[in-house]
């Protein structure tokens, strides 16, 4: 998988920091300290092994804002590109307080059935692996707000990657390697 350079990594993190010193507006909303964040961040994006990795980070760094209008996306060509994301084969969709599934693939209709709630990833509570998992890499103040974005973090991932999800339906539990 693609990487950049040190000094690229350096840069594009400084950018990020030297942009929101000088040009965000809403520093009296947030209780963080930028230049210690821009030192973690800096730390962490220099362990990255490839740019999803970094990415990541890069969001990370910039989540810290708490601006829904600042974010890192990952390239159009990236999500397009069946090298670095696939998608998991089902749709899942925010309903009040569940995540529920709203579609999937021919192929899956068996396995999950529509409407199934989803109640854990990995054997994590669905609730405390998006708050670990996600959120770090979202905006979140206002969960509606981010719903979409949340979804994106469950149903997308790293080319090659399996997760198992646990999910309910009409009181019955089961897991799918998914």
């Amino acid at each position: 998988m693609k990487n950049i350079s040190d000094s690229q990594k350096i840069f594009e993190v400084s950018k990020i920091w030297k942009e929101a010193s000088y040009n965000f507006v809403f520093w009296d909303k947030v209780d963080i300290n930028w230049d210690e964040e821009y030192k973690k961040a800096l730390e962490r994006v220099l362990k990255t092994k490839n740019l999803y990795e970094y990415y990541r980070e890069l969001a990370r760094f910039v989540t810290l804002l708490g601006d829904g209008h600042t974010g890192v996306i990952f390239p159009n060509e990236w999500y397009q590109d069946p090298e670095y994301f696939s998608m998991i084969p089902v749709i899942l969709k925010k309903i009040g307080t569940e995540i529920v599934v709203i579609d999937t693939t021919e192929e899956m209709k068996e396995s999950v059935p529509l409407y199934s709630v989803l109640k854990k990833i990995n054997n994590v509570d669905i609730d405390v692996y998006v708050r670990e998992n996600c959120y770090p890499y979202i905006w979140h103040e206002n969960e509606a707000s981010c719903a979409f974005m949340l979804m994106n973090e469950i149903m997308f991932g790293l080319r090659g990657s399996t997760s198992m999800f646990t999910f309910e339906k009409d009181g019955q539990t089961f897991n799918v390697q998914l």
